[in-house]
């Protein structure tokens, strides 16, 4: 059952693929679209809205989906999408954030979505390990050193208090996105470093190294069960 779906979802981006961000400008032709392919549940739309916030973003440049148009259609097509159980459904083969401006896209979905809870996907991508391990680190890298409007992180549970006393240069929040007072991103790091994947742990960590140090040791501590290979992270 779960081919069929993945085989059904791969149908629609491909038909979605052959219409194009141009030929898609209006919410009547993705409509069209998704009468001919309709929707099978969150794991579909999250294949759709996951591609659609890749497209146009690469090296290759191109035409990008106007995300506010394909989440409106989208809603239309299927009023009783969860889309907090959509941003788990992110954890698929292929998946990918290679950029900002692919993150820019994804998070301008869940906003246009569901405003008021903004916070589904960095919520989605650090309370958990995901079996795309590679997708959730791309996601937490471009995600931990997004702008607050972008990303935000404020409003993912439970949280550091922030630290107050730094050096002047340092802001008590960490970064401006305030992603590393979640307690749940340290946690989930910790698991995937210890998991096989300190590497590209490391990688996410490198920007709070360099921009708030003390709160990343902080927040590092609060890990119960270490971090493997990088229990010396420093």
């Amino acid at each position: 059952m779960a081919d069929a779906s993945a085989a059904k979802a791969s149908a629609l981006v491909g038909a979605l693929q052959e219409l194009g961000p141009s030929g898609g400008a209006g919410e009547a032709a993705l409509r069209d679209v998704l009468r001919q392919y309709p929707l099978q549940g969150e794991a579909a739309a999250a294949e759709v809205v996951g591609w659609a916030a890749q497209a146009g973003t690469g090296e290759g440049g191109g035409q990008q989906w106007d995300m506010a148009v394909l989440v409106d259609a989208l809603r239309s097509a299927a009023p009783q999408l969860d889309w907090a159980r959509l941003a788990q459904q992110l954890d698929y083969p292929g998946f990918s954030v290679p950029s900002a401006a692919a993150l820019q896209q994804l998070a301008a979905a869940f906003r246009r979505a569901s405003p008021s809870e903004a916070s589904l996907l960095p919520a989605a991508a650090s309370n958990t390990v995901w079996t795309n391990v590679q997708g959730q680190l791309s996601l937490l890298r471009q995600a931990t050193a997004a702008p607050p409007e972008v990303v935000p992180w404020e409003a993912v549970a439970p949280k550091l208090e922030p630290v107050e006393g730094l050096h002047a240069n340092e802001l008590p929040t960490g970064t401006p996105n305030q992603a590393w007072l979640c307690l749940g991103l340290y946690s989930t790091l910790a698991a995937l470093a210890r998991g096989g994947h300190a590497q590209g742990v490391r990688h996410v960590l490198e920007q709070p190294m360099k921009h708030c140090p003390e709160v990343l040791l902080l927040g590092l501590a609060s890990a119960k069960e270490g971090w493997g290979p990088l229990q010396q992270v420093r």
